[in-house]
C-alpha cells in the first residue's frame, strides 16, 4: 500500500483560507470591542474601544478642569470673556458619550469627531451680549453656536453684529 503524495497546493490554499479566517475574525473582533466605535473621538480626546463608563471617566478627567474657563468671546470685532456660569453653560458628558456610541461604525484606519452635547442658555447669553451691544443687532442662533464651539476647545468665538 503506497501513500498519496501531498498535494502541496491544496495545503496552502486550505493554510492561506484559515489564516484569512482568522484574521477577519480578529479584526472583527478588535473593531467592535468596547461600547464606543473606534476611530471616535470628542474634542481632541479618544474614545474608541471604551466601555462607557470607561469613557465618561476619560471625558470627566481631560475636560472637568477646562469646564469652569471662560469663554473668549469677539463680539462685533470687541473682546471679552464669559464665565460659563452666567449663560448656565455645561458639558453633559453621559449624552455626549451616548452620541458617540451611535455615531456609526468602527473605523480601524482613522477617525470621526463627534460634537460634544454643550446646555447653554439661550436668553441669558443674549443678555449678556446685549449688555455690549444692542440686542436686536445679535444673531442669537449663531452666537449660541459659536459660544458652545468656542468653548472648551479654547478658541475665541467671534460674533459679528447684524448691520
Amino acid at each position: 500500500m503506497t501513500a498519496e503524495p501531498v498535494d502541496r497546493r491544496r495545503v496552502l490554499l486550505v493554510g492561506a483560507a484559515a489564516t484569512l479566517v482568522i484574521t477577519a475574525t480578529g479584526l472583527t473582533a478588535y473593531a467592535y470591542g468596547g461600547d464606543v466605535p473606534r476611530g471616535t473621538r470628542v474634542l481632541g480626546v479618544e474614545l474608541g474601544g471604551k466601555s462607557r463608563t470607561d469613557a465618561e471617566r476619560t471625558l470627566h478627567h481631560r475636560l472637568d478642569p477646562r469646564a469652569g474657563e471662560p469663554v473668549e468671546v469677539v463680539l462685533d470685532g470687541r473682546p471679552m470673556s464669559i464665565a460659563p456660569a452666567a449663560i448656565s453653560m455645561t458639558l453633559n458628558v453621559e449624552e455626549t458619550v451616548g452620541r458617540a456610541m451611535r455615531s456609526g461604525q468602527p473605523v480601524l484606519f482613522g477617525q470621526r469627531t463627534c460634537p460634544p452635547v454643550v446646555r447653554l442658555d439661550r436668553a441669558q447669553l443674549v443678555a449678556v451680549l446685549g449688555g455690549r451691544i444692542d440686542k436686536d443687532r445679535i444673531d442669537r442662533d449663531q452666537a449660541v453656536a459659536a459660544v458652545r464651539a468656542a468653548w472648551l476647545t479654547g478658541q475665541p468665538a467671534v460674533i459679528p453684529a447684524i448691520s
